[in-house]
This record gives structure tokens, sequence and C-alpha cells, in this order.
């Protein structure tokens, strides 16, 4: 709400000129598209694979424990692991991902037009971000779900079977209103996870290509004055209020090491007391 700036102590009101300033931007814009796009998309994919799971696990079958427990494990990797391994399945050369579609037939060899570079061009790149998003999230969303469909009462399920309900009715008519607030919860937690989730992206691409992938967390956004001349992301101007700082407290005396003083004409020069006689080092 304010421009106040390491340098200069007095600041003014500015109110939302600071985020007219960043929406002025286009790359902002093209960020926060990004946003919308990433968060809409992950949560379909999201919600469809994580019900599908829960009603899976919901199932009785052999070494029921043991899936339970593998299927947290993309949720419970360490981020940039995770990421380091998709960022290899996405090489531009290396795919593993390629070569599965070339030799089910479904792309050509490497060089040819319909050979896929995944995190180099900006269609697929935002694609292959919300595929690695998707796949450590969809867990949690599963987890979250079973909860809820164990707790409903089976009495119930088996009454509304009994009338003729279908299973499609009992999700949408006893299911869904019964673990709604179950429901509104894992939304939330969701979406902050995939708002905030900003690793996957700067470990995959880093924003690019270009700004394909950029988000307006990263908070480099840059864009230029007028006049032309290149003026400083919001990220630059952290970084440059950071250097700054030194600047603007007072200048305090270095250290001096026993025995060691630094001439002030050649820094490099070191003037050693020794018993009463000085010895100069030329050594840097």
């Amino acid at each position: 709400m304010s421009d106040a700036s390491v340098g200069d102590q007095v600041s003014t009101f500015v109110g939302l000129g600071n985020f007219r300033a960043a929406w002025e931007m286009d790359t902002f814009r093209d960020a926060l598209r990004n946003s919308i796009v990433f968060l809409v998309v992950a949560a379909i994919f999201k919600s469809l694979l994580g019900t599908s799971l829960a009603f899976l696990l919901l199932q009785n079958f052999k070494g029921k424990k043991l899936v339970r427990a593998l299927v947290v494990i993309p949720f419970t990797l360490p981020i940039t692991v995770s990421v380091l391994s998709w960022k290899w399945m996405y090489d531009s050369q290396f795919s593993v991902i390629n070569w599965g579609l070339h030799k089910a037939g479904l792309i050509g060899g490497y060089g040819s037009e319909s050979w896929p570079i995944w995190l180099g061009q900006p269609h697929l790149a935002l694609l292959a971000c919300i595929g690695v998003n998707v796949w450590r999230s969809f867990p949690f969303s599963a987890i979250v779900l079973l909860a809820g469909f164990t707790s409903v009462p089976t009495e119930v399920l088996d009454a509304a079977r009994v009338d003729g309900c279908s299973f499609f009715q009992r999700f949408r008519h006893i299911v869904t209103p019964m673990i709604f607030p179950i429901l509104i919860i894992g939304f939330l937690f969701d979406t902050v996870f995939t708002l905030s989730d900003l690793s996957v992206v700067y470990v995959l691409t880093q924003g690019g290509p270009g700004s394909a992938t950029h988000d307006p967390a990263d908070a480099r956004l840059p864009d230029r004055h007028p006049g032309g001349q290149p003026r400083p992301g919001l990220g630059d101007r952290a970084h440059a209020g950071a250097a700054a700082l030194p600047r603007a407290l007072p200048d305090a005396p270095e250290p001096e090491a026993e025995g060691l003083v630094r001439t002030a004409a050649a820094p490099a020069r070191i003037v050693r007391k020794r018993s009463g006689a000085t010895c100069f080092s030329t050594r840097a």
C-alpha cells in the first residue's frame, strides 16, 4: 500500500498502485492465466483419479493394506526427488514416455515432427507440469474421499440398493450430500497445495519456455519503462533491496585478526607485526 524502499525511509501511501502496476505487466497476466488453467485442469483430473482410486480401495481384495500404503508414496516423496525423476522422463531425446509412445506407434521417431518436446514446447510444458502435480497430489484426494466414503452407513446404501437405486444415483443423492463437508475441506486443501506447489514448475521449466509456465508467486516479472529501458521485475526489486541493505546501515569497522593489519594504500599487502619488526608480505 506504499512505495517505501530500503534507500528511502519515508514512504508514501499509493493505495492500490502497486497492484495496478503489477496488472499492467503482460507477464503477470500470463502468469495469472497459467495459474487458473493449472488449478482448474489439475482439480478435474485429481477429482476423477482420486474418486476412482477411493472406490477401488473400498473393495475387498488380497493385499488391500499393502496397496493403501503404496498409493501414498507419490505424496510423501521429497518434491525435488520426484520432480527430477519426471524431468528425466520428459527429456527431449531420451524420454521414456516418448519411447513408449513410439513403440506403440502413436508418434514417429526422434527428430520427427510428431516427436514431442515436453519441456520445450509452450503448449506441452504447462501440461507436463500439471501432470506431475496431479501424480503427486491425487493420492491425497483419494485418502480424503476414502475417509468420507467409509463414514457413510452401509444400512443407508443397502436400503437405497433395495429400492432400486443405481450406483450413480446412490453416489449423487446419498453419498455426496453426506460427505459434502469433507469434500469442501479437501477441495480447499487441494487448492492451497496446487497454488503453492512452486517446486514442480521451478525444477521442471523455471517458468519457461518464455512465460508458458510462469506463476505469479515466482515474483520475477520483467517489464520495461515507457522509454524502453529495462525495468527490474518484482523479484529483481527484492534482490536490489537486499543488496542495498548493507549500504543503508552505519559503517562498521572490519574485524582485525590478531597480529594482522591491512594497509589502506595496498589492501592486498599485509603488515605483520613480529617482535618489534615489521615484515611486508607480497602475497595477496
